[in-house]
């Protein structure tokens, strides 16, 4: 028996955030459409700002958190005071602050220090749940219209919380500081919380690991804490004197107890058994007062307070009925119902339980009775349940008052009242909160339990789907201000039944407000409609082998080429039976029949799982499902892709207005296929992993407005989130749309628009906002959410608050400055949070540690010493023996004789019990000696008609072989029984040891003599047994002795030997190329399993698989793969490929200044000539740049321009050597390869430029095109090189003002101003960082002779790390 307590310190035990609401300044409001900046106040500035504006801004919204459902058919597993209520949720507490709670009384009693430790004069101060003094976590603030609470967890563990209580005492007069809440738990642990920090104070564990089953703080006497586990045992724990009672009452399996209100040491608690036991707890063994019996197990019991309480003049209460009364409920399985009893047990009275109809009749219920009082009158009321979950309430008559019917489910297991709300747990997911002040619902708090998937409804934009681990879905209505704020927060939500596995996905009907499909982590598919009084969701028959990632509603598609099995040779495609539908694949001639076309409109569900794509008709549960997987082959069959990515589909979506399915692979590739008949229109290879997720913007299809952008956003387990804008794209099919009979090859994207790098980790989900067409959220493993803006690729805010990775999120659906973001996490953190993304500003911080349910430790001490002591883990330190020998150091192998086969004899032969001259009368005459007859001479070993047989004639030496043989048989050593009997000529055992597998290798040379055909058995069953015990390559080299080369190499690829494999294989039959080619493409799969992809190329390469070589090495986003790709696409043909492959390499290259390997590899492939303007672009920028480094003097300064000619004279050379077309077709090879528009680093801005650069100097000629893309060089400039890296700031501005004006795309005059400010900008910046102007007459003068006064108005000049503009005037022509 252990106590534990600490007075001066506290020891935190177990790693638990505070999650206290964070409650953010006011903030400038924008509009919807504008990019809002995340400003945040402190109080004295909000303060200060409110005093000097008359309308004060709008204060930000505090984040709101969902909480995790209750435990199950207990009652104790929810307590309260006057300002907090809290619950049990598995291995969490949840503790609840109502926002605004009112006191039992009006007054307020003031009790003195010296009260505390007289219970008898506390309780007559104030009645049992009245508050004396406030806690300082509550503010009542009547003027607000918030009414939902504020949650927050306390010691999350392994083992279930089973009951919770609180100390009903003043906040200043606990008699543990700031710790009123204590509980018991499965490991059979006490512990009192510190609600501050959130760690143990005292704890015992005098149950001996028995679960708690009941538990309370005692109200008459606030010092002493009663709990009783399931065995029976009693704790009577005083935390004040420190002491500790532990009582037995026999094995009654209770299953909650009270302490009485007036009396200290009463107790009463129920039992399954049915029994109610009164008990008084006096000292060591405790006294049974009183045992009365319900019929059914009781579930709850309850004292009634001090108070008046109207319904007991309909009792049997008279002169000798002892106060207080008790309630006790049952979980009933005939007629539920209330029994009242006086303390001695006397029966008083019984409430019945009633149905919704106000009728009494059978029906099974877990019944849970509470006493509540009315904040209006102050009268006691009896709060019970009813059939289908209504809430009751008696008061002054035996017919309830009905409260609400806001739960579904009749499995209520626990009310408690806090302030004037009464709320209610149950078996489904919500908790009800229900103002006895008002007489109306406060709210309706839906409970969550890991989240794994959200879905908004596109028709009704107020409606929001959840769906989770608990196999259940939920509708949430959020209008504006939910959860908050309004009256949206006490509507219930919409829930199912439990469904099969984990909903992992889920779609609204694009066009029906009251439609959801969905998917589970099983494979099951269904769909759910939403109506009055429906909670059945369909399920289909047929199961997607593996978890469903996506579903999404679609039109139906076919294709000429898609063949169906016939019914009768059909096979199942995968363990769930899935299979091609009847009517939904349909051939191009038979669209015309009335049932093909109703079919061909309606909308279909699709699934992506088991790496695959699905389709079936909602509207025919029973069908097979789809495999459009299989219709995308069979429609691009001439530009099918590898066949190691093709079946591993992750993720499919239909663009909003139906025009385009874009998939997501495992290789990191996204397709995109057009209706009916999926023909592959473009590839995208940017991600090198996994997609996750994908999505379209919605802006883009608005029904009624033009846009000229699509923009799909990609989120990878590469760690990134990638925009490609296919506007392009979407422009052609349409325009292409009146003539299906132009085919063009599908675009190949090896760039992304951006690319939005910040998580570190994959990324799981991201979500556009309907709001704000350039936000979108991204959420990932590292525990956090991100807002980014895409128009200029900045990040706007980040959300850290989550203790557990995240799996999925959204923008609210009414609110444009609130996300919702979701982690699968059951116990350790909140599921879902709801927050303002302007009261979180982007912060960089390492990836959070994912924080794991753990047991909770705490502070350990003794009876005799209060002293705190820390308890210490033990580590055990754990070590794993392996199975091979182990051989001492130093030591040396000792040589041992080998044994003899002949054991028996062989000690007689030398040590006999028989005299020399006898073993020589018998060597001489041949007859057995005296002492016994022949036959007892052949049964003895150690007679010399035995052992000496090997000296004797060739008779008596096989009959000494058979004892010997016999002696072996006995000791199961069949290796030399077969070597005896082989050596006598006998083949029996060799075929008894081929039966018994037991054939050893001296048995294979013993079986050669007998017969061919015992001889190949006996290799093949010792080969087997090989294969057996693991050695492989001896097996393989059996098997070959025998001829079976094939059974050889199967060994050895089945065991991953294939060196070995080959090897054997080339040496024997170098022309059997097709067991080869099958060995090899076994060895590339399993390199490729193990992530080694450069030894996967290499042997697809060697067997002429190139393409498969060349799906390979996409995988690894390195230089020298970029380069092997470019050798494998010019052996495969694939100039696509190689185009890929070529930009990559080159963009990778030109960072690291390796401009002789991109001039090398374009001289190798003549095909990527286009790229020779980025190559000497680029290094002309880098080679200015290193350039101006070096200058020193004025001499020097002006040597620039002569450089810089020089360096454009040779693009001019290659622009000389292409003309006319060409020159076209490299521009369009740039602007399709090279898609970064939105920098996100210094290597983005320096590729933009070098893009924008080349195509002015290699051709465009337009006027415009060319300013602008002048203006988007200055300002990339500006932004990213200016005040971090001047020689290349100056590099990239000059020689922008140099192309301009060299090129004649306009005069001098007609140049920007931010051109020429840049320039004037860029050199008195370079001067300046050498420190060739030294004040400012230089400057001017420097100017004067530029013909460029600095005199004027707006004129500023540079000093130090200063940069100030110059105002604008015409530039001088260069010299």
């Amino acid at each position: 028996m252990a106590i534990v307590h600490e007075h001066s310190s506290i020891v935190q035990d177990v790693e638990v955030v505070d999650l206290t609401d964070e409650v953010a300044g006011p903030s400038t409001s924008t509009p919807a459409e504008a990019t809002p900046s995340p400003t945040v106040m402190t109080e004295q500035n909000a303060s200060c700002s409110a005093s000097n504006n008359e309308a004060s801004p709008p204060v930000i919204a505090e984040k709101v958190v969902f909480p995790p459902p209750c435990s199950w058919y207990k009652s104790s597993i929810a307590a309260s005071r006057d300002d907090m209520w809290a619950y049990c949720a598995a291995g969490v507490i949840v503790l609840v602050y109502p926002p605004i709670s009112y006191p039992s009384k009006p007054e307020e009693l003031v009790i003195p220090p010296e009260a505390k430790k007289n219970p008898e004069e506390q309780q007559a101060a104030g009645d049992i749940g009245q508050i004396h003094g406030a806690s300082p976590k509550v503010a009542s603030d009547t003027s607000s219209n918030k009414r939902w609470p504020r949650f927050e967890l306390v010691g999350p563990q392994l083992e279930k919380y089973n009951a919770i209580s609180f100390c009903q005492s003043s906040w200043d007069y606990l008699p543990v500081a700031n710790a009123p809440l204590v509980s018991g738990c499965e490991r059979g642990v006490v512990r009192i919380w510190n609600l501050d920090n959130k760690s143990t104070m005292i704890f015992h564990d005098s149950h001996t690991g028995n679960p708690i089953t009941g538990l309370d703080w005692s109200p008459c006497d606030h010092s002493v804490i009663y709990a009783i586990d399931d065995k029976g045992t009693m704790s009577v724990w005083d935390v004040v004197k420190n002491t500790l009672r532990t009582m037995n009452f026999g094995k009654i399996n209770p299953t909650c107890l009270n302490a009485s209100p007036n009396e200290r040491d009463i107790v009463c608690f129920g039992t399954r058994g049915g029994n109610v036991l009164i008990v008084d707890v006096t000292g060591n063994s405790g006294k049974i007062l009183a045992k009365v019996r319900h019929e059914e197990e009781v579930v709850s019991t309850a004292w009634m307070p001090k108070g008046e309480f109207d319904l007991v003049k309909y009792f049997n209460a008279g002169a000798k009925t002892k106060l207080p009364l008790l309630a006790s409920s049952i979980h009933s399985m005939k007629m539920p119902s209330i029994r009242v009893w006086d303390k001695m047990g006397a029966d008083i009275g019984k409430l019945q339980v009633w149905d919704k109809d106000g009728r009494v009749r059978p029906f099974k219920m877990f019944g849970s009775a509470g006493w509540a009082r009315d904040p209006n009158s102050g009268k006691l009321l009896m709060i019970s349940t009813g059939r289908r979950g209504e809430v009751y309430a008696w008061s002054n008559d035996i017919v309830p008052t009905l409260l609400h019917n806001a739960h579904t489910h009749n499995a209520i297991f626990a009310i408690v009242q806090c302030g004037d709300i009464v709320w209610s747990l149950a078996y489904e997911p919500v908790i009800v909160g229900y103002n006895l002040r008002t007489m109306e619902v406060e709210c309706v708090i839906p409970t969550f339990k890991g989240i794994c998937v959200l879905s908004p409804s596109p028709v009704d934009s107020s409606r929001l789907a959840i769906g989770g681990t608990d196999s259940v879905i939920r509708v949430l209505k959020c209008v504006s201000g939910y959860p908050n704020e309004g009256d949206g927060c006490n509507r219930a939500p919409i829930l199912t039944h439990r469904l099969k596995g984990k909903v992992t996905a889920m779609a609204w009907h694009p066009t029906r407000d009251n439609f959801i499909g969905f998917g589970t982590d099983e494979g099951v598919l269904g769909v759910y409609e939403l109506k009055e009084n429906n909670r059945f969701a369909t399920q289909f028959e047929r199961r997607v082998n593996g978890t469903v990632y996506t579903v999404m509603f679609g039109p139906s598609v076919y294709t000429e080429g898609y063949v169906r099995p016939s019914r009768e040779t059909a096979e199942p495609e995968n363990a769930a039976g899935a299979s091609y539908d009847d009517d939904a694949a349909l051939p191009a001639e038979s669209e015309g029949s009335p049932e093909n076309k109703k079919e061909k409109d309606q909308m279909m569900l699709y699934a992506c799982g088991g790496n695959t794509v699905y389709m079936i008709s909602p509207s025919r549960p029973t069908n097979a499902l789809i495999n459009v997987s299989r219709i995308i082959e069979a429609s691009n069959q001439n530009n099918k892709s590898s066949s190691l990515c093709t079946n591993k589909a992750t993720e499919v979506r239909w663009a909003p207005d139906f025009s385009l399915l874009a998939v997501g692979y495992h290789d990191g590739r996204i397709e995109l296929y057009t209706p009916p008949n999926l023909k592959v229109v473009c590839w995208i290879k940017c991600h090198l992993r996994a997609v996750q997720f994908l999505t379209w913007r919605p802006f883009d299809f608005k029904s009624g407005q033009e846009s000229e952008t699509r923009w799909l956003a990609s989120a990878s387990n590469d760690g990134t989130t990638r925009l490609y804008n296919l506007g392009t794209l979407y422009n052609e099919l349409k325009a292409n749309a009146s003539d299906p009979v132009i085919e063009k090859e599908p675009l190949m994207l090896i760039s992304s628009e951006a690319t939005l790098q910040g998580h570190g980790v994959r990324v799981i989900s991201c979500a556009w906002s309907p709001f704000n067409k350039n936000l979108l959220v991204t959420v990932a493993y590292d525990c956090t959410a991100i807002i980014w803006n895409i128009e200029d690729g900045s990040h706007v805010a980040r959300y850290m608050n989550h203790l557990h990775r995240l799996v999925a999120c959204c923008f609210h659906p009414t609110d444009p400055y609130k996300v919702i973001s979701v982690s699968d996490e059951q116990s350790c953190d909140f599921s879902v949070h709801v927050w303002d993304y302007r009261a979180h500003p982007f912060r960089r911080s390492a990836p959070k540690k994912i924080l794991g349910c753990r047991p909770v430790q705490a502070v350990k001490a003794t009876n005799e010493t209060i002293r705190a002591t820390e308890e210490v883990q033990q580590v055990v330190s754990i070590q794993h023996v392996g199975a091979g020998k182990v051989v001492a150091s130093g030591s040396t192998k000792k040589t041992t004789k080998p044994k003899s086969l002949l054991p028996l004899t062989s000690n007689s032969l030398i040590n006999s019990k028989c005299s020399i001259t006898e073993e020589l009368t018998y060597l001489a005459d041949k007859k057995p000696v005296k002492g016994g007859s022949a036959a007892q001479a052949w049964q003895d070993p150690d007679h010399p008609s035995v052992y000496l047989g090997v000296l004797g004639s060739a008779e008596n030496c096989v009959e000494m072989l058979k004892v010997e043989r016999r002696g072996h048989d006995a000791k199961k050593q069949f290796d030399h029984s077969v070597i005896l009997s082989g050596w006598m000529g006998d083949s029996k055992w060799i075929e008894k040891a081929i039966k018994n597998r037991q054939v050893t290798e001296s048995m294979i040379i013993m079986a050669s003599p007998f017969s061919q055909k015992l001889y190949l058995e006996a290799v093949s069953v010792f080969a087997e047994q090989l294969v057996d015990s693991e050695e492989y390559v001896r097996a393989s080299m059996y098997f070959l002795l025998v001829g079976k080369l094939d059974t050889a190499v199967k060994v050895l690829v089945d065991h991953a030997l294939f060196r070995e494999a080959v090897s054997l294989l080339k040496a024997n039959q170098p022309d059997n190329k097709e067991l080869l080619h099958e060995v090899l493409v076994k060895w590339a799969y399993r390199a490729i399993n193990d992530g080694n992809y450069e030894l996967a190329t290499k042997i697809y390469f060697s067997s002429g698989e190139y393409s498969n070589a060349l799906a390979v090495i996409e995988k690894r986003a390195l230089p020298y793969a970029f380069h092997a790709g470019c050798y494998i696409s010019s052996k495969l043909g694939d100039d696509k490929k190689l185009e890929m492959f070529g930009t990559k390499f080159v963009l990778d290259a030109i960072t690291t200044g390796a401009y002789n390997e991109c001039f090398n590899l374009i001289e190798d492939h003549p095909t990527l000539k286009w790229l020779t303007s980025i190559v000497k672009v680029h290094e002309c920028l880098t080679g200015f740049s290193k350039y101006a480094k070096s200058i020193k003097t004025e001499k020097d300064f002006d040597m620039w321009r002569m450089i810089l000619a020089n360096l454009i004279d040779e693009i001019r050379g290659y622009m000389g050597e292409v003309e006319g077309k060409d020159l076209d077709l490299d521009i369009t090879k740039i602007c399709t390869n090279i898609l970064v528009s939105i920098p996100q680093s210094e290597a983005d801005a320096h590729q933009i430029i070098t893009k924008n650069l080349s195509l002015m100097m290699i051709g465009i000629h337009d006027h415009e095109s060319a300013i602008a893309k002048a203006v988007e060089i200055i300002k990339l400039a500006d932004a990213w090189f200016e005040k971090k890296q001047i020689p290349l700031y100056f590099s990239v501005v000059m020689m922008t003002d140099f192309v301009v004006t060299e090129f004649k795309y306009s005069s001098v005059d007609e140049l920007p101003e931010n051109v020429t400010s840049a320039k004037r900008n860029a050199i008195l910046l370079l001067k300046n960082s050498l420190n060739l102007i030294d004040d400012e007459a230089a400057i001017n003068a420097e100017e004067e002779e530029s013909g460029h006064p600095s005199g004027e108005e707006g004129a500023t000049q540079t000093n130090g790390d200063s940069t100030v503009a110059v105002e604008d005037e015409p530039a001088t022509p260069s010299t």
